[in-house]
């Protein structure tokens, strides 16, 4: 465990998980050039199995990427989303102590870093333009910075199932030869 100070005064001690998903979204630059947030959604989602994130996890960050807009995605802006946990909990249909541990498991996954307040809640205002002018809560930009590794594993996934599909397709075919060759004996 180590200490964080957040300007305001207030120390929280964060564990070597929520240290290492803090470093991740320092690397965040936006997302690359012709990746929208619903193709980034979709690549974790796909890449969820081999990381062995279950579905309320899926569904914790799937209803956070989508409280955000397309262009808290580029640039240097980081994508951060602020719904309540009432606010999760209605989405999710779960209760909010559920709610608290998705939470909990999403930042011990490094999937999102919490950006606190001073107060410990989250809140956030937007621009005339439509753009993050302040905002405390969830920072979704370790997903982006994960864009590389969850596209890796959405391929390995779907090679993985091509090759599934091909050994069951095989297996069909030998039960009917086997068939066959009994029906002939």
């Amino acid at each position: 465990m180590q200490t964080v100070q957040d300007g305001t005064g207030d120390v929280r001690r964060m564990a070597d998980a929520q240290w290492a998903t803090a470093r991740t979204a320092e690397a965040y630059v936006g997302l690359p050039e012709g990746v929208s947030k619903a193709m980034l959604l979709d690549r974790f989602e796909r890449a969820a199995p081999r990381l062995g994130i279950g579905d309320g996890l899926v569904r914790l960050v799937r209803a956070l990427v989508r409280v955000t807009h397309e262009r808290d995605w580029v640039g240097r802006t980081r994508p951060i989303a602020w719904p309540s946990n009432d606010m999760l909990g209605e989405e999710l249909q779960r209760s909010r102590t559920v709610v608290q541990g998705l939470i909990r498991a999403a930042v011990k996954a490094g999937l999102v870093h919490m950006k606190d307040s001073g107060n410990g809640k989250r809140y956030g205002y937007r621009g005339d333009a439509g753009e993050i002018v302040e905002a405390f809560g969830f920072d979704l930009s370790p997903l982006a910075v994960r864009w590389d590794e969850f596209a890796d594993l959405a391929a390995a996934r779907g090679l993985e199932q091509a090759q599934r599909r091909h050994l069951r397709r095989k297996v069909g075919e030998i039960r009917r030869e086997i068939r066959t060759v009994c029906a002939d004996a």
